[in-house]
């Protein structure tokens, strides 16, 4: 679900959950309902929310049919013979998402292994790095003591 599905559904969720406490009786949620419900102009609250909610909803409609347009193609450039059969048409559509869709996972995968690598690496990196750092620190350890003649 789509960030814009959640928040339109959470705010007809508080349209109701305000209005249903109001006719239950809670009277913290009078003026809030009474505001609510007041449909003095287009801009009163639920009037725009529902518009809102309208306008996404053509949106999304849009966007699947599109969707299914842009799916369909590509089915019939390869099987064009499908033209007049729509149960094989959306059978290979179907085959079709979930193989676009398995082919994300994939590269999603993929990104995840190669970010795995990349942390390995610049850790094997940044403890050789240290090692050498610390070899270098105990030369330098060892030289001052061979001159000021404490030993090894």
């Amino acid at each position: 679900m789509h960030t814009a599905s959640k928040l339109l559904a959470a705010a007809w969720a508080g349209v109701l959950a305000t209005v249903a406490g109001h006719y239950a009786g809670v009277s913290a949620l009078s003026p809030y309902a009474t505001a609510i419900l007041t449909y003095g102009t287009l801009t009163s609250p639920l009037p725009v929310l529902g518009g809102v909610t309208a306008l996404y909803g053509l949106v999304a409609l849009a966007a699947s049919s599109s969707r299914k347009k842009v799916l369909n193609a590509q089915v019939l450039r390869d099987k064009p013979g499908l033209v007049n059969d729509p149960p094989a048409l959306a059978r290979e559509r179907r085959r079709l998402r979930q193989q676009l869709e398995l082919q994300r996972r994939e590269a999603k995968v993929l990104r995840r292994q190669n970010k795995a690598g990349r942390r390995v690496r610049h850790q094997v990196k940044k403890e050789t790095k240290f090692a050498r750092k610390r070899d270098a620190i105990e030369a330098r350890r060892m030289q001052l003591r061979r001159r000021q003649g404490i030993g090894p």
